[in-house]
């Protein structure tokens, strides 16, 4: 049977989003504005569209190598993350015991460590190896900080929703631990492993901080490098400035909204077997 709409539960809800919303309202309206009509309405939805402020920021910022700087430091980032994760959560499941934990332990001690307070050692230590400005070590850098998540994550999927049952039998039937893994764990953990890619396509495309740090070559720019280089350079052209935010965020939005329900799939689905 279908649940019934709530109509005062949506109002509600709607109402609790529009602070939310209005900022990317408002970002999106002044990117397609004239001149003349952000100088008569600021606050407003554009009277007149114009793409120009978008031709603009692409130019100025140079964001089409900026989105490449992107593309190649998130899917780096992505495929060194989830298969060590995936493989590092599954150790844990296999081997309980206190030197688990306290690696565990220890994984949740640097998770909860803001990454602004080891920024300045770790820019520190890698300018001393001459590895500053290289999107490789950036995308490393990534997958590094954003591993105690991962391996949280999966740890918690492979705990609630593989069944014990599943893994005996594959001992028993001699299957190796890789094997194991590849064949059992991976397929059943499908929903955890999307989701976690999706994370961090979101947290490392929209990331400022540590790129600001560890890129100094305007080449090198990531996109959100690029866009917020625009608006300190640009202070009395705010319409490129936003045609520049705006291109940074639509990937993230994009992303976000095609993968919302696999991502409430993936945090959720290994709670009840």
């Amino acid at each position: 049977m279908r649940s019934r709409i709530s109509i005062p539960r949506t109002a509600i809800l709607v109402l609790l989003a529009l602070p939310f919303l209005y900022p990317f309202v408002f970002l999106a309206s002044t990117a397609f504005k004239t001149p003349q009509d952000y100088a008569n309405n600021q606050l407003g939805l554009p009277t007149s569209w114009t793409l120009d402020n978008l031709r603009n920021a692409w130019e100025e910022a140079d964001l089409g190598r900026a989105l490449l700087n992107s593309a190649f430091t998130v899917t780096l980032a992505t495929l060194i993350l989830v298969p060590v994760c995936s493989a590092a959560a599954f150790w844990f499941l296999r081997h309980a015991g206190r030197l688990s934990r306290l690696l565990m332990y220890g994984l949740f001690a640097f998770w909860s460590v803001p990454f602004i307070v080891y920024a300045v050692p770790l820019y520190v230590g890698v300018s001393r190896l001459h590895l500053l400005d290289n999107l490789v070590v950036l995308a490393v850098l990534y997958a590094t900080v954003n591993m105690p998540f991962g391996v949280y994550l999966l740890h918690s999927y492979y705990q609630r929703g593989i069944p014990p049952e599943c893994l005996d039998s594959a001992a028993v039937d001699g299957a190796s631990t890789m094997r194991t893994l590849m064949s059992i764990v991976i397929p059943l953990a499908k929903p955890a492993i999307g989701t976690l890619a999706a994370l961090t396509f979101v947290w490392v495309w929209g990331d400022l901080i540590m790129a600001s740090f560890m890129l100094q070559s305007s080449d090198k720019f990531t996109v959100t490098l690029a866009a917020a280089t625009l608006v300190t350079q640009q202070d009395n052209n705010l319409l490129a400035s936003a045609g520049a935010a705006l291109m940074a965020l639509l990937p993230v939005l994009v992303v976000f909204l095609l993968a919302q329900r696999a991502i409430s799939r993936g945090l959720t689905g290994g709670a009840v077997r």
